[in-house]
């Protein structure tokens, strides 16, 4: 039982931090959008042009803290049952299609909206129920992964494989797009 109120406080600990994180990126994008802003009204273009590649660094990161958070939350159901993992979990990108069209190529956009469209998917079909709450109560035995909890607990495993190979293609897509920032 103390192993369990401990593994409790540690998985509330890192929603915690992971929600802070994507906080602090979000206030990040909204400083990085307003220095835009005043440069492109009064700045150097090597100003601008920093500008916008910190505005893109930005919003590629709060992307895919969330898309890590929501692969972790998935992960975690591949053992046991966690609620609170899958209720911390964003449904929505939450940036505009304009700034993730600035900040990625056509064909990742896609993917990060079909990633974000799976996973809702999954979370309607296995954690939602007709009253539109999360279940908390899943019928089976987590061991055997029988019942609805064995159900919920496969479609798991294979999310999370699909969801790997989706963040692997962008990843690899990003690296060979995304050119380094020049400081001089």
């Amino acid at each position: 039982m103390d192993h369990l109120i401990i593994f409790i406080i540690i998985a509330v600990v890192i929603v915690i931090i992971l929600s802070i994180c994507q906080l602090v990126v979000s206030f990040k994008i909204i400083h990085r959008l307003k220095m835009q802003k005043n440069t492109e009204t009064g700045g150097s273009r090597n100003e601008n042009d920093l500008s916008r590649q910190y505005l893109k660094e930005e919003v590629i990161t709060a992307v895919f803290l969330k898309m890590f958070t929501i692969r972790n939350a998935v992960h975690k159901q591949t053992t046991n049952l966690h609620v609170k993992s899958i209720e911390n979990t964003p449904t929505t990108i939450g940036i505009s299609d304009d700034l993730l069209q600035k900040a990625f190529s056509k064909n990742n956009v896609e993917q990060i909206n079909l990633y974000f469209h799976t996973y809702n998917n999954y979370r309607q079909k296995y954690w939602v129920n007709k009253h539109h709450k999360l279940r908390t109560v899943f019928p089976g035995d987590i061991a055997q992964k029988s019942g609805d909890v064995g159900k919920m607990m496969v479609a798991s495993e294979q999310l999370v494989k699909q969801l790997d190979k989706m963040l692997t293609e962008i990843q690899k897509e990003e690296k060979m797009t995304n050119t380094p920032i020049s400081y001089t």
